[in-house]
This record gives C-alpha cells, structure tokens and sequence, in this order.
C-alpha cells in the first residue's frame, strides 16, 4: 500500500459513523503514560482535531507536556495507523473557528444538543479543540500472507517513507 492508499481509507473512516471514528490517544500523566478513547473530527495535512471537554485530564496532561500519539484502526481493511506528534490546546477563536467549520456536519455525525441546553449553558459551555500535528506515523497493513510496515516521517510538508516489513 502507498502513503496514499493508507490516507483515503483514513479519510474515508473519518466520515462514516460509528467506531471508525474512534481512536487511542496517549498522553503522559503524573504517574504514568494514560491512553483514552476519542472520537476523531477532521484531519487536514498533517494535522488532526478532536473535541473535549476543556476541564478533562487531557488538557493538563498536554499543557505538561505536549508529546503524544494516536492509534486508529480498521478491521474491516486490517490497517493500523500510529500518529506521533504533539496536541495543543486551541485558543478560544480557533476552537470556535474549527467549531463553526465542522457545525455543518453536525447533522450528519449525529450530534443535536438542544437548543434549551444551548440557551441555558451558554456561559459555561467548556468546549475545547485538540490539535494534533503529526511528526511521524507507523502504517501496519495486516494480511495473512505478508504484513507491510511503513514508518513515515513529515518534515515542512516532505513526507520520508521507510518500509519495515518484510
């Protein structure tokens, strides 16, 4: 499979719902590293945003320290994708910026809060957008015959491939 192919299926993943638009995200706790479900919401170049709540853990885990990584999988193609890079936490603006660009999608995710629950919580709405910008990912197609594995690194928009398997 090529750079490409592994993209488009994610892409294609991210638009669809249900469980392919969930992924692992590790962040580093006090203590130890802590992994969670997210649900994926865009993915534009080399970066990828996810929603949550402004007051959860990962939003002190990546103010601490910025180094984290994404796992996604599908078993319906058997691919495993390991985003490495670092989360920030968007600025207001931004977040409501991206907020605004993916509001016309909230139709087709599913997601319809109630306009009561807008009206009366708007004051404390703790919305909040993680960025993710990739510095490397690790791309596992898994096949009976022969697994491949591809490391890829992003460096200003040049995109270096290694293959590891076979």
């Amino acid at each position: 499979m090529t750079f490409e192919d592994f993209i488009t299926t994610f892409k294609i993943n991210l638009k669809k719902r249900g469980g392919t638009r969930y992924a692992v995200l590790s962040t580093f706790g006090i203590d130890y590293p802590k992994s969670r479900h997210v649900v994926l919401r865009s993915f534009k170049e080399d970066r990828i945003h996810i929603y949550t709540h402004s007051l959860s853990s990962k939003v002190e885990e990546l103010s601490a320290n910025s180094k984290c990584n994404l796992c996604w999988y599908s078993d319906r193609h058997r691919i495993q994708l390991t985003f490495y890079g670092e989360g920030k936490i968007l600025e207001t603006s931004a977040s409501e910026k991206i907020q605004q660009e993916l509001s016309d999608l909230r139709d087709y995710q599913g997601i319809k809060p109630g306009s009561d629950f807008i009206l009366d919580n708007t004051e404390e709405i703790h919305f909040a957008v993680i960025e993710f910008k990739i510095h490397k990912l690790i791309a596992l197609k898994l096949d009976s015959s022969q697994h491949e594995k591809y490391v890829y690194s992003f460096n200003d928009k040049d995109i270096k491939e290694k293959r590891v398997i076979p």
